[in-house]
Formats: structure tokens, C-alpha cells, sequence
């Protein structure tokens, strides 16, 4: 049994070789589905997504030479004088960073197939596991601070909800408590800073 109390068994479905993704695609809709009655869709588009990011990743390499790329999505502020455009920034530091976020989040996203296929709750852990990746993404790849100190609340808020995952059990509903908490202090000196 591991410390989350499962047996070895379960444990052993959450390593997947990285050499043959198909066999992720077999355990998401053959052993899983079985055993806790999920569609068997339910984690392709939460990987496939992340393993695409990191391969455009790599495709868009190039872009990062010299003073990088940016792409304006939007106005984030337009009043005035002052325009704060919502815009993200691909350069020379951008673009390895970038990798590792999304490389790292790939390889997570493998592993917590096979071990979370039990989990009543399957859903909402992917969920805040791809948002959690979207908010490190929109810090890596920050234009201007604002964008920056969006990327950080969203991965303090899926801080919380990951570490508290589990909040039937007092003990990680109160440590994804203390994580909420920390990362507070943390949002008000970043936010002095913004200032």
C-alpha cells in the first residue's frame, strides 16, 4: 500500500511509458472506465491538450531569436491616457521556460491517469490540474505585470483546491487551508509591488 492507502496494483497504472502513448489511451478507456464507470473521453482532452502545448512549444521555437514575439489579446485597461494591453511575450527566457512548464506538466498528466483512475472526483482533479498549468503559463509568458499577477492567483488558487484535494480528510483540507492562506501574504506583497 502506498500513503494514500492504495494497493500496489492501482499505483502501478499511473506509470506509463513514455515510448507508447497508446498504452495511456488503453488505460484511459479500458481499465479505468471498468472501474469507475467514466465516459471514455475523460482525460484525452486534459492530456492531449497539455502534451500539445508542449510540442507547439517546440514548432514555435524560432519565434523566440532575437526580441521574441508578442501577441496582444486584448485591452486589459484602456482608459485615458493609460493602455495596459492583455498580451503575452515569447522570447529568448520565455521559451525554455515555457517547455519546462509544459514538459513537466505532460509527464504529470501521464502519471496521474493511472493513478487517479479510482478517485470519485476525476474531473475536478483534471480540471485544476490544466488550469493550474494555464496560470503557470500566463506567468512565464507575462507582457506586463498585471497579466504576471493573474498567472499567480491562479495558481494559488489551484494550490488550494489540488493540495485540498482530498478535504474529506481534515488533515489536507487543512493544509490546502494553509496553502490559501500563504499565498494571500504572498498576493499582498506582490500586489504593494505592483503599486
Amino acid at each position: 500500500f502506498d500513503a494514500m492507502g492504495r494497493d500496489s496494483a492501482s499505483v502501478r497504472l499511473g506509470v506509463v511509458r513514455l515510448t507508447d502513448a497508446l498504452e495511456l489511451v488503453a488505460i484511459d478507456r479500458g481499465d479505468a472506465r471498468a472501474i469507475r464507470g467514466a465516459t471514455p473521453h475523460g482525460t484525452q482532452p486534459a492530456v492531449l491538450g497539455v502534451t500539445a502545448s508542449f510540442l507547439l512549444t517546440l514548432l514555435f521555437w524560432g519565434y523566440a531569436d532575437g526580441a521574441g514575439s508578442r501577441a496582444v489579446l486584448g485591452a486589459w485597461l484602456a482608459a485615458g491616457g493609460v493602455d495596459i494591453p492583455f498580451a503575452l511575450h515569447f522570447d529568448a527566457l520565455a521559451a525554455p521556460m515555457t517547455l519546462m512548464v509544459t514538459g513537466v506538466a505532460t509527464l504529470i498528466h501521464l502519471y496521474a491517469v493511472g493513478y487517479m483512475h479510482e478517485e470519485e472526483d476525476y474531473a475536478r482533479f483534471f480540471g485544476l490540474l490544466n488550469l493550474f498549468v494555464f496560470a503557470m503559463l500566463a506567468i512565464v509568458l507575462a507582457d506586463n505585470l498585471l497579466v504576471l499577477f493573474l498567472g499567480w492567483e491562479g495558481v494559488g488558487l489551484c494550490s488550494y483546491g489540488l493540495i485540498g484535494f482530498w478535504y474529506h480528510k481534515l488533515d489536507n483540507a487543512r493544509a490546502g487551508t494553509k496553502a490559501f492562506l500563504v499565498t494571500r501574504v504572498g498576493d499582498v506583497f506582490l500586489a504593494a509591488a505592483l503599486l
